[in-house]
């Protein structure tokens, strides 16, 4: 709009040029270079003003944005029933936040979602500690580090994950960047028990924004990538552990069960010593 006003200006400013060469006017040719000057600066210069002043627009609508979706989900986080907020993260579009609650040992899913009137809907999906499957994070498309029920990956531990092992494994990854490397992406999947909801994708970085891993915004989001993850991987392995040692229990009643069933039989001469012998070798050969 402007450098258009500055070319307008520009025309003009040449005809009064060449009036006053016509008339031998100086002063009417000094104004005239004078007034040229201004029009293709000054026109030039009101411009990028302009785009500024639009850009800048543009981004305190985003963060007006972004602070509208962020308080939708604090909001279903606390009207939640059942669930009690211990630690949360919302992701930084937004679109995702996961909660856990430490006392009833649950982990929550705040999601968007597009209604029918286009106006984004938040949803919440609770698992208990003993459906989440698995925790990954991903990093510019590469998996840096894998926690399973079963087993884990890059070296993660149960009694290392909150002492900073993860932050070890993914130090030497990506320390091998210089510093004028970029982060495309950085993002933890979990994995849980649902058929119809298989994985949840939380990002730590803007996927339109390419930061350098050594600037602040990077490290922040690695930092806190990591502290979910260790967290996840934590109870995944905790869980694993619990699952195990009640089976075991359950096996060791059972053993014993069957060995005093036998004994009851004994006493009461419906065996004899040979048979309760014999049978109390199967059960603890079985078991």
């Amino acid at each position: 709009m402007f450098v258009g006003l500055g070319c307008l200006g520009l025309i003009f400013f040449l005809i009064l040029l060449f009036i006053g060469a016509s008339n031998d006017s100086g002063g009417l040719i000094f104004f005239s270079f004078i007034g040229m000057l201004v029009s293709a600066f000054g026109g030039n210069y009101l411009d990028k003003r302009r785009t500024a002043n639009r850009i800048l627009e543009e981004e305190n609508d985003k963060h007006d944005l972004l602070m509208r979706y962020e308080n939708e989900i604090k909001n279903k986080l606390e009207n939640t029933n059942d669930f009690t907020v211990s630690q949360k993260y919302i992701s930084v579009t937004r679109e995702i936040a996961i909660a856990i609650d430490e006392e009833r040992k649950l982990f929550c899913f705040i999601v968007r979602n597009s209604s029918e009137l286009g106006r984004n809907k938040y949803a919440a999906q609770i698992y208990s500690y003993s459906d989440i499957l698995k925790s990954e994070i991903i990093s510019n498309g590469t998996v840096v580090l894998s926690t399973t029920k079963n087993r884990s990956f890059e070296g993660m531990l149960v009694g290392g994950a909150l002492g900073g092992g993860a932050g070890a494994v993914i130090g030497g990854v990506l320390g091998g960047m210089n510093s004028i490397s970029r982060g495309k992406s950085l993002n933890l999947t979990i994995v849980v028990n649902d058929t119809k909801n298989t994985s949840f994708k939380v990002p730590f970085l803007l996927p339109e924004a390419a930061v350098a891993t050594s600037s602040q915004v990077y490290i922040e989001a690695e930092k806190s990538i990591e502290h979910w993850h260790n967290l996840i991987s934590y109870v995944i392995k905790k869980d694993g552990i619990d699952s195990e040692r009640n089976s075991t229990n359950k096996i060791d009643y059972s053993v014993t069960d069957e060995i005093l069933k036998l004994s009851q039989l004994l006493k009461e001469d419906l065996i004899t010593k040979d048979e309760f012998e014999d049978q109390k070798k199967k059960i603890l050969q079985n078991s």
